[in-house]
C-alpha cells in the first residue's frame, strides 16, 4: 500500500510509529521479566552478595 496523498502519508507514518512503539514496549517488558526472574533465582539460590558488600 503506497500512500500518495499528504494526509494518507501522515496517517501511515503515525500508524508505523505507534506499531513500533508498541513492539518496543513489549520487548522491553519481556527483557524486564527475564531480568527479574534471574534476580529472583540469584536471590533464592544464594548467589547474590549481601547489601553491605
Amino acid at each position: 500500500m503506497l500512500a500518495s496523498s499528504g494526509p494518507m502519508f501522515f496517517a501511515a507514518l503515525v500508524l508505523q510509529a505507534v506499531i513500533g512503539l508498541a513492539l518496543g514496549f513489549i520487548v522491553r517488558l519481556v527483557f524486564a521479566a527475564v531480568q527479574t526472574a534471574g534476580s529472583l533465582i540469584d536471590l533464592f539460590g544464594g548467589f547474590e552478595p549481601g547489601p553491605g558488600v
